[in-house]
């Protein structure tokens, strides 16, 4: 039952839930394009920068706390530049964040 321990495995599963959903969404619009014609040279250093807004979130925190932003970014070659607002849509209409979390 979800819940039980101290809502230790809920708060496992809504990390889990978090942590896929952002880095499914980053995959989907990533940047394909292959300007340099040479196909893939495994530069690292070539990242997806995503910029995200939303709330003060203790899931977040966790996230970023534990280092699990860090490894899946590194794995996943993409950098999450996070902004936490209570006003994340002043953000997104203000053109300095690319998704928005309500």
């Amino acid at each position: 039952m979800i819940g039980t321990r101290g809502g230790r495995l809920s708060r496992k599963l809504l990390t889990g839930i978090a942590l896929v959903s952002v880095i499914a969404f980053v995959a989907a619009c990533g940047d394909d394009d292959d300007d340099d014609g040479g196909g893939d040279t495994g530069n690292i250093e070539a990242q997806s920068v995503i910029r995200f807004a939303f709330a003060p979130d203790p899931v977040w925190n966790y996230i970023v706390d534990s280092g699990i932003l860090e490894e899946k970014g590194v794995e996943a070659g993409i950098d999450i530049n996070a902004f936490q607002s209570f006003d994340e849509f002043g953000l997104f209409a203000g053109g300095n964040a690319d998704i928005l979390s309500t």
